[in-house]
């Protein structure tokens, strides 16, 4: 995009006129595109996004009616998006698709997606079955091009997220078992609480308050609370989405439209309410049905009011915090391990002091592919004269990305056998496998010779030697690339490289010469001559001012990023599962200490008398300890069977590691076990400081 100001290149989407009317969304300013708009001569028109429309055009309604130029071509601006409309993700401008006579001739091109409203009363399934018939009748048209070609259908919805639906119902699991940690630890908070007030409800009970009165007092009580609680949390969780927006994922769709909206506040009222009378209601019944002659008697001995059965439940509540605490430190663990080793995975290429830029060149303004190869060219021989700069060149498509296109191959010479093979390829410029040091393992890489007028020629990844090459020399042989059954291009193989992706196998791919392949479209890729790739991005873009201001570079961003970026998904699930299985680490610890804290308080008499007929601080500190280590026993080994149950579940967002891994699940359990020791730590101390004397005189 440009214009008056600096140029800027942007997302955009060709669409046919009835894009926005099939989705149901009308434009919030002007209007959108029109019947007739997308043939071929029809009107230049473009419809903004209100990200766009704010940040090029002030968020003035006098744009609407105005130009903008995209691609060198003047569009006149019909319409703005409301703010909400996103898709798809992250454009900026939406252009109709121009379809005329001669686009209906080719049909080997399947680049479009198509979207359609299923009509009333009919289904999915129905609108499948009526595609299925269609793909079929253009096989029998169509022999060619279209045999065994189907539709794949699916729901909007379950195409816009269904690469992060796993990851999704990941995070609501584990939310889940947060929700139970903190329930967990609250019952254990009221249980102590209503033992530690028994006295107080005998006494009002016997000046005359009935069960009803101290019941709603203790609710009252305790809804309150649970509703600051809730409102605190309403505040961590607002913090929490504003960091998100920061951070901004591009895994996690519309982000940005995240918002801490009435129904979430409704939840987390209705969480706090709902925690409040499920763990609050059976302590207070409990209190007013016991003996209270009884209660008044035992309360006042620090040992007694408590029966074995309320000692029972807080143990098995505790037991309960850190067995779902092992699963979720597991499943963090294991996440975390499958990153660590995805960003061990080697690339193929060296990715220090690499700094990369996207590039789209107008064919408008270039006249023609050749006029966007002589460009790319120029721009490369400057960069290259740089004297910081080690090497650079340019690739259509990069690698930890998707290929640019898939096409049917042949080697010429053998026996056509079954299906015709398919390789992913990419158009590439001399310096481009020397700019990423890609290794050569064979023959050689492109060269300048390699133009429009030389004689054809290709270069295979490792992986497509090894399949198609096996035992024979791939040099020297002649790669047909096929599209519609007929051959595209033919060149002789003249090298092979290893080139390959994080998360995937080795893929297998060839390579054509830029100036033999030319596409609008250049990624380029320069070295930085010793050290790290730090202020070539501005020495970019000068030396494009230089070529021709009215192109925009694109995206400059080191390398490395590229590859993270490959591994965001992943990135992405770790931290917010690290950051959980912290939160549930942090709760379980709680719930230790607070109960072995209210355990020595309870136990003070009978530590005194132990320590008076002779046992030792040692000793005692061993007592509670070991009382510590029984439950923390007994959640390690229902929490890590339940992990060995729940950790298949897992299994499809894993890399490199199985879901029983010995060494994560031992590490899971030595963190464990420190914390643990650490949260009993203070209560056993202060058992093991107990004044015997002291002890024996509260009774």
């Amino acid at each position: 995009m440009n214009g008056a100001g600096e140029p800027e290149q942007i997302d955009g989407s060709r669409v046919t006129a009835n894009f926005f009317d099939v989705l149901g969304v009308a434009p919030a300013h002007g209007r959108g595109f029109r019947e007739g708009d997308d043939r071929l001569g029809g009107p230049r028109v473009a419809v903004l996004s209100h990200a766009l429309w704010t940040r090029s055009f002030s968020a003035n309604p006098g744009a609407v009616g105005g130009t903008i130029i995209l691609n060198s071509i003047s569009h006149q601006i019909v319409g703005v998006m409301p703010e909400s409309f996103a898709f798809p993700r992250g454009a900026a401008v939406w252009v109709t698709v121009q379809n005329g006579a001669a686009s209906t001739k080719i049909r080997e091109a399947r680049s479009l997606l198509a979207i359609g409203r299923v009509g009333t009363g009919r289904s999915m399934p129905m609108a499948a079955q009526e595609l299925d018939g269609i793909a079929r009748r253009l096989g029998e048209t169509y022999p060619t091009s279209n045999h065994d070609y189907r539709f794949e259908t699916a729901p909007l919805a379950e195409a816009v997220t269904g690469e992060v639906r796993g990851t999704l119902f990941l995070l609501a699991g584990i939310t889940a078992f947060l929700l139970l940690i903190a329930a967990a630890n609250i019952a254990n908070l009221l249980l102590s609480r209503a033992t530690g007030r028994k006295r107080e409800v005998a006494i009002r009970h016997a000046m005359g308050a009935s069960a009803a009165a101290i019941i709603r007092q203790l609710l009252v009580e305790n809804i309150v609370l649970s509703i600051a609680g809730g409102l605190l949390g309403s505040l961590f969780a607002w913090w929490a989405i504003r960091g998100l927006h920061v951070w901004n994922p591009p895994q996690l769709p519309r982000v940005d439209e995240v918002a801490l909206d009435p129904a979430a506040l409704l939840f987390a009222l209705f969480i706090s309410l709902g925690t409040a009378l499920a763990f609050g209601l059976a302590p207070a019944l409990q209190a007013v049905k016991e003996d209270q002659l009884e209660a008044l008697k035992d309360a006042g001995a620090r040992g007694g009011g408590e029966g074995s059965g309320r000692a029972k439940l807080r143990n098995i509540l505790v037991v309960a915090e850190i067995a779902m605490a092992v699963v979720l430190l597991s499943g963090a663990g294991l996440l975390l391990e499958s990153l660590r080793r995805m960003l061990a995975v080697d690339p193929g290429f060296q990715t220090t002091s690499a700094v990369t830029t996207e590039l789209t060149l107008p064919l408008r303004k270039f006249r023609s592919l050749d006029g966007c190869t002589q460009f790319v060219d120029s721009y490369l021989q400057r960069i290259r004269a740089l004297p910081q700069v080690a090497a650079a060149g340019s690739a259509v498509a990069l690698p930890m990305g998707s290929v640019y296109a898939y096409y049917e191959f042949r080697i010429a010479g053998d026996p056509a056998t079954g299906a015709p093979a398919m390789a992913g390829q990419t158009s590439v410029t001399p310096g481009y496998f020397e700019a990423m040091e890609i290794p050569l393992k064979q023959g050689r890489l492109f060269e300048p010779r390699d133009n429009k007028d030389g004689a054809k020629a290709a270069i295979i990844s490792e992986p497509m030697a090894r399949q198609y090459f096996a035992g024979r020399n791939p040099i020297g042989q002649r790669l047909q690339m096929i599209i519609g059954g007929q051959v595209a291009f033919e060149g002789e193989i003249v090298g092979g490289v290893r080139h390959q992706n994080l998360t995937q196998p080795p893929r297998i791919e060839f390579y054509l010469p830029f100036a033999q392949s030319p596409y609008p479209i250049a990624n380029i890729v320069v070295r930085r001559r010793g050290g790290r790739a730090d202020g070539m991005a501005a020495a970019m873009k000068q030396v494009m001012r230089e070529l021709d201001r009215d192109i925009p570079l694109y995206r400059i961003r080191p390398m490395d990023d590229v590859v993270l970026e490959s591994a965001s998904e992943a990135r992405a699930r770790g931290f917010l599962t690290g950051l959980f299985a912290l939160a549930a680490l942090l709760l379980a610890s709680i719930g230790i200490y607070g109960v072995m804290s209210y355990a020595v308080s309870r136990r003070a008499q009978e530590i005194g008398i132990r320590m008076a007929v002779g046992a030792t601080p040692l000793e005692v500190l061993g007592m509670v300890l070991a009382q510590s280590g029984k439950l923390v026993a007994m959640g390690l080994v229902i929490g890590l069977a339940a992990t060995l149950a729940l950790g298949r579940l897992l299994t499809t967002m894993l890399f490199g590691v199985e879901s029983f891994d010995a060494t994560v699940l031992a590490t899971v359990s030595g963190v464990l076990v420190f914390v643990a020791i650490f949260a009993t730590a203070i209560p056993a101390a202060r058992a093991a400081r107990i004044d015997p004397v002291r002890a024996l005189r509260q009774e």
